[in-house]
């Protein structure tokens, strides 16, 4: 689950390069 979350993360990061993005995922585990 963590590696599909990664790899969701990781072209949603490129389109939308907001640090917001990665607080939530980082908040959510």
């Amino acid at each position: 689950l963590l590696l599909l979350l990664l790899l969701l993360s990781a072209p949603v990061s490129i389109f939308l390069p907001t640090p917001r993005i990665s607080l939530h995922v980082s908040g959510s585990f």
